[in-house]
């Protein structure tokens, strides 16, 4: 690709996300999930790797599912509180602490099945 025919690489022209520098058709008829800038070119394994991550369908905040491995989780709520997790069959609980960030799920039987530290500000450690 010629970096010359699509502009400076220097900041010279705005970020579009969603559409082509060149494009006089619009924006895309669709959504865009997930953005990631790198400060750097990707290699081709880098790319590939990122493409092969799988698939997964946000319906809301209750539902998800990921078909590429075929798991559904759903999202239990107590008001804006997320309180549980069903991923497949495996149901957990959330427990958060005052400032409303994760930092354990438990499964059925009380075990601790995951656990999250944060730094001051929501920086995760």
């Amino acid at each position: 690709m010629n970096l010359g025919a699509l502009g400076s690489v220097d900041n010279t022209y705005s970020l579009r996300i969603g559409r082509a520098y060149l494009a006089s058709s619009g924006y895309h008829k669709g959504t865009t999930d997930e953005v990631r800038l790198y400060n750097r070119a990707l290699t081709l394994e880098e790319i590939q790797g990122l493409a092969g991550q799988g698939t997964v369908h946000y319906v809301n905040r209750y539902y998800e599912k990921d078909v590429s491995a075929g798991v559904a989780t759903t999202y239990y709520y107590q008001g804006s509180r997320l309180v549980a997790l069903r991923k497949g069959s495996a149901l957990e609980y959330v427990h958060q602490d005052h400032l409303g960030g994760t930092i354990a799920t438990t499964n059925t039987s009380g075990a601790i099945a995951a656990t999250q530290e944060y730094y001051a500000f929501g920086e995760l450690r």
